[in-house]
């Protein structure tokens, strides 16, 4: 299943998606889209901004099956997709 991210920001966003004890790690550049393959399963998901070097973020959990996600990094009030500071 694919996991896509869209960062329309100036910055390098580095993302950690974790399930089951495993994980996968990858870089979106400033104004530009990556893309993963993984399987079916619960995720959680980890962002870390080259503007915050000490900043770990973490969004809102999702579950993959036989689907794909796309999730663009952009502060929206009330949005419906939370990204939190959480150190």
């Amino acid at each position: 299943m694919e996991v896509r991210v869209k960062n329309p920001n100036n910055f390098i966003v580095t993302v950690g998606l974790r399930s089951e004890g495993k994980g996968r790690d990858f870089k979106v550049a400033g104004n530009d889209t990556e893309a993963v393959i993984v399987s079916n399963g619960r995720y959680d998901i980890f962002f870390h901004y080259s503007t915050d070097p000490d900043g770990l973020y973490q969004g809102d959990s999702f579950t993959l099956k036989d689907n794909g996600i796309e999730i663009q990094i952009v502060k929206v009030v009330n949005g419906n997709y939370g990204i939190r500071k959480i150190k």
